[in-house]
C-alpha cells in the first residue's frame, strides 16, 4: 500500500507557520492562556505542571520482530499517517538496496520535505499479530529504530493509550 499526499496540500517553500489570530507572550515563566487579547488584566495563568504530571506524555516505545530480528525502542505514534524506518535499522534486519522500490517525498509537520530513500515492504510482528506493511526508508539517525504510524495502527486493529 502506498500513500500519495495530493500536491494541493504540499507546503510552499518559505511558507509561514502562524496562523491568523495566533497570540505571542514572551517571557512569561509558566504555561498561560489569554481568553481575550485586548483584555490582557483577564488572562488565566495555569502553573507549570510538574514532572508526575507529565509522565502520560512520553512516548510509547514497544518491541516488534522483522526478519526473525527483534527491535526495541519502537515508537507508536498515532499522529503520523507513515510507518517510517532508518537505514540503520533496515541494514540490522538484513535489507539491502535490492529489497527497496520507488523513492518518493513525503512532507514533515514543519512543512519541510524529507525525501524517503524508498520504500520497503515487510512482514511485522507485535505480539501475537504479523502483518504485512510498507515502511518509507529515511536517512536519518532517530531515537527510535522503527516509527510505526496510523497504516500500522489500523491494519492491526489496535486502540492507541496515552496513559503508559
Amino acid at each position: 500500500m502506498v500513500i500519495l499526499i495530493p500536491s494541493e496540500f504540499w507546503a510552499y517553500a518559505k511558507q509561514s507557520n502562524k496562523l491568523d489570530g495566533d497570540v505571542f507572550v514572551e517571557d512569561v515563566e509558566c504555561a498561560s492562556l489569554i481568553i481575550d487579547p485586548n483584555q490582557q488584566g483577564k488572562a488565566m495563568i495555569f502553573e507549570k505542571p510538574i514532572e508526575e504530571m507529565g509522565r502520560h506524555l512520553k512516548p510509547l516505545y514497544i518491541r516488534a520482530h522483522i526478519n526473525d530480528k527483534t527491535l526495541s525502542r519502537v515508537i507508536v505514534d498515532g499522529g503520523v499517517v507513515l510507518n517510517v524506518i532508518p537505514i540503520n535499522t533496515m541494514k540490522k534486519i538484513g535489507k539491502g538496496v535490492e529489497d527497496l522500490t520507488t523513492n518518493m517525498k513525503m512532507i514533515k509537520f514543519t512543512c519541510g520535505g524529507t525525501y524517503a530513500w524508498r520504500v520497503l515492504v515487510v512482514d511485522i510482528t507485535v505480539g501475537t499479530k504479523t502483518k504485512k506493511i510498507v515502511l518509507f526508508v529515511v536517512d536519518a539517525k532517530p531515537a527510535y529504530t522503527l516509527l510505526l504510524g496510523r497504516d500500522w495502527i489500523h491494519r492491526s486493529k489496535c486502540v492507541t493509550s496515552t496513559i503508559h
